[in-house]
């Protein structure tokens, strides 16, 4: 399971579909590249331009989205198909290598699994893909126009990405203290419930109820502190986004006001600082996916007698 063997399953349709989504990707930056000359063209009432700029901004909305539907398409159909040799390669090896499997083991393997690979790798790869391409035309249009922009956008969309791994010790804790109360919870019901004939017999329904009302209560707690932490966390990106997009609007109204950069930006640098981060934030989780998807590989799959490309299927 690979990039690589997903390219050479059908070179042109993985190219087109990659091209494609890295077109649209382009072309989102574009849009908010026009609406800077839009803006522009207003400050110089040039009534003309403006309706140049808004015509091919428009045409430039529509391509975007004829693009990234039509990238998705051909990289589905693409897709689907390595998928489809896959189950192939795990079905024969089921047969051939003489061993019993459980029902249940084959049936995660050929459905939660093979779902595992197709969101979390495949589809992640093609987003990574459009996202770098987001990253390198915000910092070539930003450089144009301004250098210190981009080094502000920079700055705080790095911020941003770290923000959160401030509070991956609390979430792993909260998370933590959820997953053992919930294991305490099941465990009192199933062996409260074992005897509950015995309850029934002495009575002893209402000791039932507080025992299990209890431990019921620490599970309530641990997702009431969970929650507690994802508020805070949601809390402070919001901040850091709220703060960081209120600086550089600030900075691109002194670079205009100073006629150190287009009068347009003032409409369009939040475009480019959302995508900027949006991207970077985009690129650091797919990746994370890929990766995570990547080391728990082998227990997904094991190489069979056959294979798709090379005599082996990873």
């Amino acid at each position: 399971m690979s990039w690589k063997e997903l390219f050479k399953l059908n070179p042109w349709s993985f190219s087109i579909a990659l091209l494609l989504q890295m077109t649209g990707a382009a072309g989102e930056i574009g849009v908010a590249y026009f609406l800077t000359l839009q803006f522009n063209a207003v400050r110089n009432r040039n009534l003309q331009m403006f309706i140049f700029w808004t015509v091919l901004q428009i045409i430039c909305y529509v391509f975007v989205y004829l693009f990234y539907n039509v990238a998705g398409i051909i990289w589905q159909k693409h897709v689907q198909r390595y998928l489809h040799l896959i189950r192939q390669e795990l079905t024969d090896h089921y047969f051939e290598d003489g061993k019993s499997h459980h029902a249940g083991s084959v049936q995660n393997r050929m459905t939660n699994d093979l779902t595992l690979l197709h969101n979390d790798y495949l589809n992640s790869f093609r987003y990574v893909a459009g996202m770098l391409v987001s990253v390198f035309s915000v910092a070539l249009t930003l450089f144009t126009f301004q250098w210190s922009l981009l080094l502000a956008c920079l700055i705080f969309a790095a911020v941003q990405i770290y923000l959160p791994k401030l509070m991956d010790k609390q979430l792993q804790k909260v998370t933590s203290l959820v997953s053992d109360a919930n294991k305490k919870y099941l465990k009192t019901l199933g062996d409260w419930l074992i005897g509950l004939s015995e309850l029934r017999r002495y009575l002893a329904g209402q000791k039932l109820f507080d025992v299990i009302a209890k431990s019921s209560g620490k599970l309530e707690n641990a997702n009431v502190e969970k929650q507690k932490v994802d508020q805070k966390l949601d809390y402070l990106n919001q901040l850091a986004y709220s703060v960081g997009d209120a600086l550089i609007f600030l900075l691109t109204g002194f670079l205009v006001v100073n006629n150190w950069a287009a009068f347009g930006l003032i409409a369009s640098i939040g475009n480019f600082s959302s995508a900027m981060f949006a991207s970077l934030q985009g690129i650091a989780d797919y990746g994370g996916r890929m990766k995570q998807l990547r080391i728990c590989v082998s227990k997904f799959y094991r190489p069979g007698k056959r294979s798709l490309m090379k005599n082996r299927l990873i």
